[in-house]
C-alpha cells in the first residue's frame, strides 16, 4: 500500500516538471551565422517555417511527402592566395580581390545555369601579394531529397593599378566542373582603361551575369 500510494504522487511530479521544462530553443533564421557542424542533428533541422510537403519541381509522391528543413552550409570556402606579376613573378601589393559565393541547384547532369549571388568580399594584398579570407556557414533553405540540399560555388577577380584584371566565372569553366580558382593569380602590365559593363544591376562586382537566376 506504501508503494502504491507513493506512485501518484511520482507521477504528479513528473507532470509537473514536464509543465515547467524548458522550451525548445528557437529555430534558425535563414542567412543566419552557423557554427561548423559536427554531427547530423547540428547540420540540418526542421524547416518550422515553411510549409511541409509540395516542393515545387519536385512531383509525385516525392514532392507530396518531402520535408523543407534548415541545412547549416558552408557558404564560402576559405581561400588565400598570392597575386604577382606574370612577366617577372614579383609580388604586386594592395591588389583588390574579391570573392563571389554563388548559391546553384545541384548539378543534375551537370552545372545548371541557375544562380544566385549569397556573399561578396573584398580584401587586398599585402607586400608579398599575399590574400586570405575565412569560410562563412549560414542556414540555408533545402529540403529531404537527392538533389535538396543547396550547392555553393566561388568565383573571384583580381584588380591593380596598372595591370589587366583577372577574373574567374565559374560558368566558363564547361571542361572542369569540380574547377576552383587559381592560388597564385598572374597579372599583367597593362596600360589600356578598365571597360566598365554599362548594365552593373545585371552583372556582379567581377561582371558575371547575375541572371538567370532561381
Amino acid at each position: 500500500m506504501l508503494r502504491s500510494a507513493r506512485l501518484p504522487a511520482a507521477l504528479g511530479i513528473a507532470a509537473l516538471a514536464a509543465c515547467h521544462a524548458a522550451p525548445p530553443p528557437p529555430a534558425p533564421q535563414v542567412n543566419a551565422p552557423c557554427s561548423p557542424p559536427t554531427n547530423v542533428h547540428e547540420f540540418v533541422v526542421l524547416d518550422r517555417a515553411a510549409p511541409q510537403g509540395g516542393v515545387a519541381g519536385v512531383s509525385g509522391a516525392e514532392g507530396d511527402g518531402v520535408q523543407r528543413v534548415l541545412v547549416c552550409a558552408r557558404v564560402r570556402s576559405a581561400r588565400r592566395g598570392r597575386v604577382i606579376e606574370e612577366a617577372t613573378g614579383a609580388p604586386i601589393a594592395n591588389a583588390v580581390v574579391t570573392v563571389e559565393s554563388w548559391e546553384t541547384p545541384m548539378p543534375i547532369g551537370g552545372r545548371r545555369p541557375e544562380r544566385r549571388l549569397m556573399r561578396s568580399v573584398v580584401v587586398r594584398s599585402d607586400a608579398n601579394g599575399a590574400w586570405t579570407v575565412g569560410e562563412d556557414w549560414a542556414w540555408m533553405r533545402g529540403y529531404l531529397a537527392a538533389d535538396g540540399f543547396p550547392q555553393f560555388i566561388d568565383g573571384l577577380c583580381v584588380r591593380a593599378a596598372g595591370y589587366a584584371s583577372f577574373v574567374f566565372d565559374p560558368w566558363q569553366q564547361p571542361e572542369e566542373y569540380f574547377a576552383q580558382p587559381p592560388s597564385t593569380i598572374k597579372l599583367s602590365k597593362s596600360s589600356s582603361p578598365e571597360v566598365t559593363s554599362p548594365s552593373r544591376d545585371k552583372v556582379s562586382s567581377c561582371g558575371v551575369a547575375l541572371e538567370p537566376a532561381f
